[in-house]
């Protein structure tokens, strides 16, 4: 054979080899990885196992997804983040012996973390934000090959901190941990960490950075905000490779520390700490990101600083002073510049900055109009200038700005007219304008065609004719504020259908008319409206009731000076019933309280759809009487087993007082094990099941179950069941009078018939 043969017969060998290679992945590792299919809820309508039983093709390229192969055709990842996952992980999950990294952060995963994984060869545990449960497996955090541990908030793991760190650790996250105890001395030994992040952590340092943190000097990051240190912090010279830092919402209470041999410093926040003085000039001119918000700073920001490569500045809340730093707004990174309330003045810097996406500097003390280089400010999405005395008209050049999300010009002295620089900012979701003094008629119009607003504040600015119908148009709408104006005529109705919808302050204005529909208004947390301005809604708007509509209500009213308004009987005050029968058949809103005094009196309630309560009540509820609930065939049609009565604000005291007896009446068939359910917000009746056997076609054949239920201010005593079937046949199936509305003509069941 020559040498050429014996060649060609090798390279065919190794072709053949290479075509026909058997996977390197054991049947315990496809075991493991279909015990965590099986364990992980909603990982089952993967594709794993499903076209193929192996995870890894030859080229180590993946046939599942959520993994990684390695060079032998075995999973080396597994990266489940934030999808929402839940379940727990299985034991036999450290047989994936070639395991490098598991990430299943963000999800709902319960349950310990398994031993087993003290087997693999992880390089990155990422476990944040689950559920897991205590106890942790020792050595968990000392496995000698890990680099990436990230533990943070998972709050159900309650053990003293663990004792044991590897070495070979880079980055450390524990944020918002249940830890207990002081850091021990033992993270020392962690020599090659470049990332520390133990933020809200209150009891880990015990007032002070404890030395073996200060001795890691490979840190590059270091964050310990919120871990309750107290007094002036401690040189960080030893600590020269820091690239970011963050000690906010701790107690420094100290003139600003002495910064400047950390010159590589990029990141810096010191928000809440209580720092006084002035804003040394020596910081390092790396620095990129600053956030001072909340401090007692003073004087002017160091024009040495001004001319850093600034990407964020926050400082808000301090007293700063001098004019604004022009050289900032000229860094061409820079993205966010935040300065409310301090007391710089001048004129609005009359620089280009594009990447500005905010920028706000209200409650200070700057003047003169916005120059027209403002309309080159092309990113601005937040843009608020308001409490300062900025003059003149807005340039028009501003309406180039199409990516503003909110405008904030409230009590300064632009000019009108505004209302097309308004109408061309498509974006806008919150503007704010109160104080302003304008009167553009056109305003609100302008207002009314923006398509995705959700808050208007155009309180006392001398606004004067009607509302525009159009309003009733704006369906995201959240914030109404127009209070002080001179506004007149009425409040669209269809505002008051938003579901969004939480402040209306419509108060000192000339409106009239009725402002809402009956239960339209849930989620209102504050309303202001004049008392010429009616209203039905259960927002607190303290109004007159609507006055009647054309639509018709059931049945009669069932209360004195009940009003039918759009179908709704509204019952403007609160209702007393003592020794009376009341019977709701119609939905009915009761603006005030509801007591029901005598354990006599019968209120009597006949639902239509078991998800809607037939009686609201804005006030608090005293419960008494007996209570008949009336189930046509529309109520238990849908399968429902819990059928919605009553809705109401509170108790009027502490104590659920409770109906003394209640009795079920159906159409026809059977409930059985019925039962009221109460909470703090609303009754409904449970039962366990509808048995409509004795349903005959051609009639109705109605049953009447009676339970008496005895019932005591803090609990349930069962007085007697009684079950009585009152058989009737009705020949004619139009028929649909029953002897139980009968009855309800003549006030309800009598107690004899309980």
């Amino acid at each position: 054979m020559t040498l050429g043969h014996l060649t060609a017969l090798i390279c065919t060998a190794l072709v053949l080899q290479g075509f026909f290679s058997v996977t390197a992945i054991t049947q315990a590792e496809l075991d493991a990885l279909a015990d965590l299919k099986r364990s992980i809820g909603g990982l089952q309508a993967s594709n794993w196992f499903n076209n193929t039983a192996e995870p890894c093709r030859s080229d180590n390229s993946p046939n599942w997804n959520y993994i990684s192969c390695t060079g032998n055709q075995t999973v080396s990842k597994l990266n489940f983040p934030y999808g929402n996952w839940r379940g727990t992980l299985p034991e036999s999950i450290g047989n994936l012996t070639s395991l490098v990294e598991l990430n299943m952060g963000g999800n709902f995963l319960d349950g310990t973390i398994p031993v087993s994984l003290l087997r693999t060869p992880l390089r990155q545990l990422i476990m944040n934000t689950n559920l897991f449960r205590s106890p942790l497996p020792t050595g968990l955090f000392a496995m000698p090959t890990l680099e990436v541990l990230q533990m943070e908030l998972n709050v159900n793991i309650n053990e003293t901190w663990p004792t044991q760190w590897s070495s070979s650790l880079k980055e450390v996250r524990i944020v918002v941990s249940s830890f207990t105890g002081l850091l021990p001395t033992s993270m020392s030994n962690l020599t090659n960490i470049t990332t520390l992040d133990l933020r809200y952590n209150p009891s880990a340092m015990n007032g002070s950075i404890p030395q073996f943190i200060l001795n890691l000097s490979t840190l590059q990051n270091l964050y310990i905000s919120a871990c309750r240190i107290s007094g002036p912090l401690p040189s960080l010279c030893s600590l020269p490779n820091l690239i970011d830092v963050s000690f906010g919402q701790n107690t420094i209470n100290s003139p600003f520390p002495d910064l400047s041999c950390l010159t590589k410093l990029e990141t810096l926040s010191l928000s809440n700490v209580g720092l006084t003085g002035a804003l040394p000039s020596n910081l390092s001119t790396r620095l990129t990101t600053l956030n001072l918000d909340d401090n007692y700073l003073s004087g002017e920001f160091p024009p040495q600083l001004a001319n850093n490569s600034w990407v964020k500045v926050s400082m808000a809340r301090n007293s700063l002073s001098g004019t604004l730093p022009a050289a900032i707004f000229a860094s061409p990174n820079l993205e966010l510049f935040v300065a409310t309330s301090n007391r710089f003045n001048g004129s609005f810097p009359d620089v280009i900055a594009r990447k500005v996406t905010r920028l706000d500097i209200g409650a200070n003390n700057i003047s003169g109009p916005l120059p027209p280089s403002i309309g080159n400010w092309t990113s601005l999405q937040y843009f608020s200038v308001g409490s300062n005395f900025i003059n003149g008209t807005l340039p028009s050049t501003f309406a180039a700005l199409a990516s503003i999300a909110t405008l904030d010009l409230s009590y300064t002295n632009i000019a009108a007219p505004i209302s097309s620089t308004v109408r061309n900012l498509r974006q806008l979701r919150i503007l704010k304008l109160s104080g302003t003094r304008l009167v553009d008629p056109q305003l609100l119009e302008s207002i009314a065609s923006l398509p995705r607003i959700a808050q208007i504040s155009l309180a006392n600015c001398s606004i004067g004719g009607s509302i525009p119908t159009s309003f009733g148009t704006l369906s995201g709408l959240e914030t109404l504020d127009m209070r002080g104006n001179n506004l007149t005529g009425t409040v669209p109705l269809s505002i008051s259908s938003f579901s969004g919808l939480q402040q209306v302050l419509l108060s000192s204005n000339s409106l009239s008319g009725c402002f809402d529909q009956p239960q339209s208004i849930t989620n209102v947390a504050q309303c202001q409206l004049d008392s010429t301005v009616c209203g039905c809604s259960r927002g607190g708007c303290g109004v007159s009731v609507c006055p009647p509509s054309s639509a018709s209500c059931v049945g009669s009213e069932p209360f004195p000076s009940s009003v039918c308004y759009n179908g709704v009987w509204i019952v403007p005050n609160s209702v007393t019933i003592q020794g009376k029968n009341v019977s709701i058949t119609s939905p009915t809103l009761i603006s005030g309280d509801f007591v029901i005094l005598n354990k006599t009196s019968t209120v009597s309630i006949a639902p239509t759809d078991p998800n809607i309560a037939l009686l609201t009540v804005d006030g608090c509820v005293t419960f008494n009487g007996v209570l008949e609930i009336q189930l046509t065939s529309s109520a238990l049609a849908n399968g429902s087993r819990n059928v919605s009565l009553m809705s109401y604000g509170d108790y009027c005291d502490g104590n659920a007082t409770q109906f003394s007896s209640f009795q079920v009446i159906t159409e026809c068939g059977n409930v059985t094990s019925s039962r009221l359910e109460y909470s703090s917000r609303s009754l409904s009746l449970a039962f366990d099941g509808y048995d409509p056997s004795t349903c005959v076609a051609g009639g109705l054949t109605p049953a009447t179950i009676g339970i008496i239920v005895g019932c005591t201010l803090g609990g349930v005593l069962i007085i007697g069941i009684i079950v009585v079937i009152l058989a009737f046949q009705v020949e004619a199936v139009g028929n649909k009078l029953m002897p139980w509305r009968a009855r309800r003509k003549q006030g309800g069941l009598d107690n004899e018939e309980l």
